[in-house]
């Protein structure tokens, strides 16, 4: 996460996170439910997906 995005996420000007592969976020199964409770308190949405072919 960059320094910028938890300030976004407290000032409400983010309603969804999009990302790609989880794990390019992050590894850690800890650090993605941290997160996700971060984003819920913040009525914060959560995605990520993955194209396979």
């Amino acid at each position: 996460m960059q320094r910028a995005l938890p300030a976004d996420i407290k000032a409400v000007k983010v309603d969804i996170i999009v990302v790609y592969k989880l794990d390019r976020h992050t590894r850690s199964v800890t650090d993605v439910r941290n997160l996700v409770e971060v984003f819920d308190a913040h009525y914060v949405s959560f995605v990520s997906y993955d194209i396979m072919v």
